[in-house]
């Protein structure tokens, strides 16, 4: 659509040859305007208060530390009661952080105390600072013992004890148990010298240190154990076989048959009966069947379960002869009976072998006795050698000095040419080794001689000892 010439319209409808004034704008209500500026005003306000309230979260308070006391080597768990400790970012004891914390609530923390000495602060920081110091926040670092060195000592006391921890120095009692320490001088704050007290009887006890801020807890590291002690064995040595009656002098022993373990070695010993605490009469065991004890032995008591320590005064011998039988590993006692073979060797026969039937008539310390009653048959007696082999009743004697004797006559032999020979007095030696166990030489005295014959005034006879088939008759000479 055309426009007249100069007639050109502006955008409010006038023309360019007309002026225009401006529309009139709508008229703003002023209660409008301010109730949009009291709203702004209302919302800034609300938003300044939500961020205080995050940045100002009011601290946390601690109102109870159980136990209120620990080891001055740390490690206690500590349960701390208290106020606002959902955001608790750190937990120290006076001027050092807690080993370890958990939060358990807003109200509780469980910590693990650090190392340290006296009386100290817990606190608490989060987000909206640090607890305030109070008495209800106070741990006490109490004195603790790391070692103690030696860790037993006798029931008389007397022993020099080294003791090592934290926090000693200041210390104003030791004590072994409930009794106090003899004596005892601090070195620092570290080390400590105690004289161990006297006690009735053997036990396990707690070395325990107090100082100004308090008692060491009783640990793992502080035991010491007082022994009973062994001072005197009488007499000091007996026969392998067992059976010695001792009596054994020294400190803690329990009174009574039951109370006190006495032992030989690794034998508990056959009886015991303590009249006092410082003796007891007991009798020794037999050697352990099958196990060579060669010398000494120490002698022990246990009370409580506690064993006196080994000592020089404390040992027993077994010295003596030991005759058992190797196969059965037990020892040969009084009356045990036995065939033996024995065999007769003369220099100018072949060898005549007997068996005989013997038994034990003293198994002893120096001596052993074979008591040989008589012949139960022969072998390898050749009659063109020997006419007859009759070996009389005779005690064989072996001693602990490694010689052998027989009383008694050994037995009466007679040649195909009529010389008759009698054996007696023998002595010699014995071989600890199967199956020759005993060699004896001794002389054959002639007794008889047919008219004119021509014989020897004397043979040289060695007899030798076994038990028949298994060889298993063993002497042991124990020294």
């Amino acid at each position: 659509m055309s426009t007249p010439t100069g007639a050109l319209r502006t955008a409010m409808g006038c023309t360019r040859a007309q002026r225009c004034s401006p529309r009139p704008r709508a008229a703003v209500p002023v209660r409008s305007l301010l109730a949009t500026a009291l709203l702004l005003l209302g919302l800034l306000a609300l938003n300044s208060d939500i961020g205080a309230a995050y940045a100002t979260s009011p601290p946390p308070t601690v109102a109870k530390v159980k136990p209120g006391a620990g080891p001055g080597t740390g490690g206690t768990l500590v349960t701390i009661k208290g106020t606002n400790f959902t955001e608790a970012t750190a937990v120290t004891f006076g001027s050092t952080d807690a080993a370890s914390f958990t939060v358990k609530s807003a109200t509780s923390i469980t910590a693990r105390s650090p190392a340290g000495t006296g009386t100290v602060d817990v606190t608490v920081t989060t987000t909206g600072g640090t607890s305030a110091t109070s008495s209800a926040d106070h741990f006490t670092y109490l004195p603790a013992v790391t070692a103690v060195s030696p860790r037993s000592g006798p029931v008389d006391g007397g022993t020099e004890v080294n003791i090592t921890g934290v926090d000693l120095d200041g210390a104003t009692a030791v004590t072994f148990g409930s009794t106090d320490a003899a004596s005892f001088t601090v070195n620092s704050a570290t080390s400590i010298t105690a004289v161990s007290p006297a006690v009735a009887m053997p036990e396990k006890v707690h070395v325990r240190v107090t100082t100004p801020e308090g008692t060491s807890p009783a640990t793992s590291t502080d035991t010491f154990k007082f022994t009973p002690t062994v001072s005197d064995v009488s007499p000091s040595a007996g026969p392998p076989a067992g059976g010695t009656t001792v009596t054994v002098t020294g400190t803690g022993f329990a009174v009574g048959e039951t109370g006190t373990r006495i032992t030989f070695g690794p034998r508990m010993a056959v009886s015991v009966d303590c009249a006092t605490t410082t003796e007891c009469v007991t009798t020794t065991p037999e050697l352990l069947p099958g196990v060579r004890h060669i010398g000494t032995v120490d002698v022990k008591a246990t009370v409580n379960k506690i064993k006196s320590l080994k000592t020089s005064a404390d040992q027993f011998d077994y010295h003596g002869l030991y005759l058992r039988s190797f196969e059965r590993r037990r020892r040969l006692p009084v009356g045990e009976e036995l065939d033996l073979v024995e065999t007769i060797s003369p220099r100018e026969f072949n060898e005549c072998d007997a068996r005989l039937h013997a038994n034990i008539t003293a198994n002893g310390e120096a001596t052993d006795e074979i008591y040989v009653s008589g012949v139960i048959f022969y072998i390898n007696c050749l009659p063109y050698e020997w006419s007859g082999v009759l070996p009389a009743p005779y005690t064989l004697r072996i001693n602990s000095d490694g010689t052998a004797s027989i009383e008694g006559r050994m037995g009466v032999g007679k040649n195909t040419g009529g010389c008759v020979y009698e054996g007696e007095g023998m002595s010699g030696g014995f071989e600890i080794d199967r199956p020759f166990l005993v060699s004896l030489g001794g002389t054959f005295t002639r007794v008889e001689k047919p008219p004119g014959e021509e014989c020897s005034e004397t043979e040289r006879v060695f007899m030798n000892l076994e038990e028949p088939n298994s060889s298993d008759l063993e002497i042991e000479l124990v020294q």
